[in-house]
């Protein structure tokens, strides 16, 4: 995203050529992303592809979380 100039603080941007960005809701994000790069020309819709990640358990561990209070920033998510 970065390489892209597509990049914003929490909460979005006043920008409209950055993405909206809300904490907690990656699946909103997406759909937000797509639609910025479809917006400025840099994609077509059919060459854009989401994938979301769950299982049956509805446990998926991710690192590095901004969300986390553990020292190595894991959170268990129920999909990402």
């Amino acid at each position: 995203l970065w390489q892209l100039g597509l990049h914003s603080g929490i909460g979005g941007s006043a920008d409209p050529m950055q993405p909206l960005y809300t904490a907690c809701y990656c699946e909103e994000n997406v759909w937000h992303l797509c639609s910025t790069l479809v917006q400025q020309g840099m994609a077509a819709i059919d060459d854009l592809l989401a994938v979301f990640i769950s299982n049956q358990h509805k446990q998926v561990a991710l690192w590095c979380q901004a969300a986390s209070n553990a020292a190595d920033g894991k959170v268990v998510w129920d999909y990402h």
